[in-house]
């Protein structure tokens, strides 16, 4: 059991889980309430912003900006924008 929690205290394993529920919420959304299928671009816009929040971590590891939490962010915002400018028309 330590083993496992040790495993999920991880950064990386951590913004890993918080991307794959991203992208499944993307392609559900996508699939399921979008009258048009997303497109690529905003189908993989999470990970290239979770992919480049971690430069800071390996170009100043000891700064407050360099932790998991700024990837976290910026891909739960980024899930958000995209499904909310995408909601189809009501009426």
């Amino acid at each position: 059991m330590k083993k496992i929690k040790e495993f999920f205290e991880h950064p990386i394993i951590q913004l890993a889980l918080v991307l794959a529920a991203s992208t499944l919420t993307l392609k559900y959304f996508s699939k399921r309430i979008c009258t048009e299928p997303l497109s690529n671009l905003e189908l993989g816009l999470p990970a290239i912003l979770a992919g480049l929040s971690q430069w800071p971590a390996t170009r100043w590891p000891k700064t407050w900006w360099a932790g998991p939490w700024l990837g976290i962010i910026m891909v739960v915002l980024t899930t958000a924008v995209i499904v909310l400018l995408n909601l189809p028309a009501q009426g």
